[in-house]
């Protein structure tokens, strides 16, 4: 019985002994698996931080990009702005040139004719005057020919007396030639030669 009870004792004790062992082991393998656990968590902590702190680098890069490309895109606009309204600068000034030239040219055309029309006026008034003068100087040159005419014909027939018999007497000239051909006998001229009348003596 005393062997019995101490095998049961020794069979109890081992038990015992094994339980402990294997709940020594047990223990020993969740603190394992706990620290396993622990330094997954951290190593996943750590990672997870890693992978934070890349997405954080890459999306400041990524604004940073966004930001310099914002200021690009906004510099081109400005640029592009001013370009457009040089351009329309441009434009209406070339538009204000071209206007005044024209104007200019308008207003030298203008000139031009008034000048032309002038001169034109000018010419004729001075032709309208030398015509004018002309026609005073011809008529008083008539006029002066008039009363020196009037004034010599006024004078021949106040010296000359009307005498119709006077046609039918040998001239002076007459006289001289029959005295060279040597007619001597001074007898009255029985013959005198025909020569044709004057329209002006006709009818006298």
């Amino acid at each position: 019985m005393r062997m019995q009870a101490q095998n049961e004792a020794q069979l109890d004790t081992d038990k015992r002994a094994k339980e402990v062992a294997k709940q020594l082991k047990f223990e020993k393998e969740r603190k394992e698996k706990d620290f396993r656990l622990q330094m997954w968590k951290k190593a996943k902590e750590k990672e997870f931080a890693q992978d934070r702190e890349k997405q954080m680098k890459e999306d400041a890069e990524k604004l940073k990009k966004q930001r310099k490309e914002n200021q690009r895109r906004y510099k081109a606009k400005k640029i592009l702005e001013v370009y457009v309204q040089q351009k329309e600068e441009d434009k209406e000034f070339q538009k204000l040139e071209s206007q005044m030239k024209e104007q200019a040219e308008r207003e030298e055309n203008l000139w031009l004719v008034k000048r032309g029309m002038s001169k034109f006026q000018e010419r004729d008034f001075l032709k309208l005057e030398f015509k004018l003068s002309e026609k005073q100087t011809k008529k008083e040159l008539e006029d002066e020919r008039e009363k020196r005419f009037a004034k010599l014909k006024e004078k021949v027939e106040a010296q000359i007396q009307h005498d119709p018999s006077r046609l039918f007497k040998p001239t002076k000239g007459w006289e001289e030639h029959t005295k060279n051909t040597g007619k001597s006998d001074g007898g009255p001229m029985l013959h005198l030669p025909h020569r044709a009348i004057p329209s002006w003596r006709k009818g006298i």
